[in-house]
């Protein structure tokens, strides 16, 4: 299985194993519907949706034209009602926040820096390039494992090491690149904002 991805032209996609932009938005408005069923999702009509949703566009609003279209994510911002200091991005756009983390921002700028952070994840497709990055590991270990007649303690242990090893380093990665790109969004809002 691994020979036959690696044969794969790079003009046929540049990691076959990610997930589409369709695919991406598709998993995260059913992921957000869960969501819905297993959280207290504030009501629109509740001021600090409207609030959080009115930020979001502003941030939203700074992605290039271009990309919007060749990548029409969904943006969605919603507020869940917990005392969690959280907030996280689903797949292809819906973003939620939670009050408890809000409660804690002091100024609107604290929540667009949160938001755009958010945003950064849906933007460069994080979560698709750590699901493909993930499959590859695995195929590979299954492979190796498999071609020693490995048992079923080893497959547990090399998924174990697989995730302490590269899972978790890589979200570092792509949290700092949401700290740094989001900040960048940022600046742009208030360099527009400005002019």
């Amino acid at each position: 299985m691994v020979a036959i991805v690696a044969l794969i032209p790079a003009t046929v996609s540049a990691d076959p194993l990610r997930p589409s932009i369709r695919q991406q938005i598709d998993l995260g408005q059913a992921a957000a519907k869960e969501v819905q069923k297993e959280y207290k999702v504030l009501p629109e009509s509740d001021p600090r949706v409207r609030e959080v949703r009115r930020l979001g566009a502003q941030i939203v609003a700074q992605i290039p034209e271009r990309e919007r279209k060749d990548r029409p994510f969904v943006y969605s911002f919603d507020v869940i009602e917990s005392k969690d200091l959280n907030a996280f991005a689903l797949p292809g756009g819906p973003i939620y926040i939670y009050t408890g983390l809000l409660d804690q921002l002091k100024t609107e700028d604290a929540v667009i820096g949160i938001l755009a952070h958010e945003v950064v994840h849906i933007r460069n497709q994080h979560w698709a390039s750590a699901y493909a990055d993930n499959t590859k590991r695995r195929l590979g270990i299954a492979l190796i494992l498999g071609a020693v007649n490995a048992g079923d303690i080893a497959f547990d242990v090399a998924g174990l090491a697989d995730d302490l090893a590269f899972t978790l380093p890589y979200s570092r990665r792509h949290e700092t690149e949401a700290d740094r790109v989001g900040y960048d969004m940022i600046c742009l809002l208030y360099t527009s904002d400005a002019a």
